[in-house]
């Protein structure tokens, strides 16, 4: 391949120009220092560990829901062994289908003229899917890393695991797998990004968006800092959940949310028993709070806030207290946050019941 063709195919990013600024999802960088503690060790030990059998050499596949933020491993092992990046264009990589497996040659090739590096490739599937000409070539190089010897790590992510190559599956030598985003990561994102948004809690955000990838949150946070609070339309929802529905983002980490507005559109959708089993609290006084929120959203509002301020209630404030008297219990804070989860749980609902 032509020097101007491997510049076409290859990113080269050099170790010095690798953003350790980037605010990276936080489960997946602690998930990294596993494998950086392995590579380091191995940089230690040498070739003496695979003197009788070889137990390592320095590959990863990483196994995630769509908007998992594999970059992020990536960056977080290359800063940690001082290595570049090095990784395919896919467009470009793609657009030359017949020469597949010189390109990926090629990737490997550069990586090792380059060194030390660590090849990230991403939509793995693509190049090693099961019992393909490429995915017994991609075997073949893989078999050949070694970072002790050769100061070359490879890593490769995918959201669709059940087309890799079983081969490629039992070459790697650690293989970490991420479901949804977890609260602590919800919260230091937002908590990193919204720093200017004043009137945006970033807990209470981090609750309303349970479910939600990286990067689903990293639209939803655009979406904020692009709306400053006083140049927001006054007709525009004022709570919270109205607020991050306004920003017209449907998340990928919520697959049957996506599925179900897909049928929905398409028509003719019937919910699986299973999809609403997910959905519905498993807590007592979070079906009841779904249970009021369903009957009168609004009302349990006004109710909440007015029993939070310590105002006195309406007759017909009241008449709806007497009904769901469990609206007493908690603290304020406490109150808020059921109320907002009940309201969430019952738009994800209607959304699987494709109302």
């Amino acid at each position: 391949m032509s020097t101007e063709d491997i510049g076409e195919v290859i990113d080269f990013l050099p170790n010095e120009e690798v953003d350790s600024e980037r605010i990276r999802q936080y489960s997946v960088v602690q998930e990294s220092q596993d494998f950086i503690t392995s590579l380091k060790e191995y940089q230690r030990i040498g070739k003496d560990l695979n003197r009788r059998v070889k137990v390592f050499s320095g590959s990863a596949l990483l196994i995630g829901r769509e908007g998992t933020d594999f970059l992020g491993f990536a960056e977080n092992v290359a800063l940690n062994i001082e290595a570049n990046i090095v990784s395919l264009r896919l467009s470009q990589a793609l657009s030359k289908e017949a020469n597949i497996p010189l390109v990926l040659r090629t990737l490997f090739e550069f990586a090792a003229r380059n060194k030390p590096s660590l090849i990230f490739l991403e939509q793995l599937e693509i190049f090693a899917e099961d019992t393909t000409n490429k995915a017994a070539l991609l075997n073949a190089q893989l078999s050949r890393i070694d970072w002790a010897q050769d100061r070359v790590v490879f890593i490769g992510s995918t959201t669709m695991p059940r087309r890799l190559d079983k081969k490629i599956r039992a070459s790697v030598d650690r293989t970490y797998t991420f479901e949804r985003t977890t609260t602590e990561d919800r919260i230091r994102f937002l908590e990193a990004t919204l720093a200017e948004r004043e009137d945006l809690d970033p807990k209470s955000v981090a609750e309303a968006t349970e479910g939600w990838s990286y990067s689903d949150l990293r639209h939803l946070v655009g979406y904020f800092l692009l709306r400053k609070p006083g140049e927001e339309n006054q007709e525009a929802p004022v709570t919270l959940e109205g607020k991050i529905e306004a920003a017209r983002i449907l998340p990928v980490g919520q697959p049957q949310m996506v599925e179900a507005v897909f049928k929905e559109i398409e028509g003719g959708y019937r919910p699986q028993l299973e999809d609403v089993e997910e959905v519905y609290p498993n807590s007592l006084l979070d079906q009841l709070y779904l249970m009021a929120v369903g009957d009168n959203y609004v009302r349990t509002q006004e109710v909440i806030e007015n029993l939070n301020k310590g105002m006195p209630l309406s007759a017909d404030e009241q008449q709806f207290l007497n009904k769901y008297p469990f609206l007493l219990q908690g603290e304020a804070e406490d109150r808020l946050t059921r109320l907002l989860r009940a309201k969430k749980t019952r738009d994800r609902l209607s959304r699987v019941l494709g109302r």
